[in-house]
């Protein structure tokens, strides 16, 4: 499926989501009855949540790991809003990359939010393990982008 590094707009990358789910949807409704559709339709409204949320508290475990239990909720919680408030953004428009850091772009903006928010919240100490994971990641995607820009010949 082509996204948004293969110069699919936003836009075309929703439209093509969105004609996959409803694809999807006429497929389960061949084998599942109302109250079935129903109760994956409630399954399907958190999803991303819940998949992002536990891929941060896997992260958040291995690489913030002097976070309290109380404040590694904390940080998963708002991490999770601020990628999720980019996403919908991006789906909806209102949030763009630019070319040079791509998707990879909107990470870093949710993480500086992030971060942003829990500077209000965490005393030093907490913080301090947040700005090490936040520079982790922040590594990461740079090894990704390099990994991911086409090579001269």
């Amino acid at each position: 499926m082509k996204g948004l590094n293969d110069g699919v707009s936003p836009a075309e990358l929703k439209k093509m989501e969105d004609e996959a789910e409803a694809n999807m949807r006429t497929d389960l409704s061949a084998i599942l009855n109302e109250e079935e559709m129903a109760i994956f339709d409630e399954y399907q409204a958190t999803v991303d949540e819940r998949m992002l949320g536990q891929g941060l508290d896997m992260q958040l475990g291995m690489f913030a790991s002097g976070l309290t239990g109380e404040n590694r909720a904390l940080v998963r919680d708002v991490m999770v809003d601020e990628f999720l408030a980019l996403d919908t953004g991006m789906r909806d428009g209102s949030v763009s990359f630019d070319a040079e850091s791509g998707p990879m772009g909107i990470q870093q903006q949710a993480l500086a939010k992030a971060r942003e928010r829990l500077a209000q919240e965490l005393d030093e100490e907490q913080l301090a393990h947040v700005d090490r994971y936040i520079q982790q990641m922040q590594q990461m995607a740079e090894m990704a982008m390099q990994f991911m820009k086409p090579k001269d010949n």
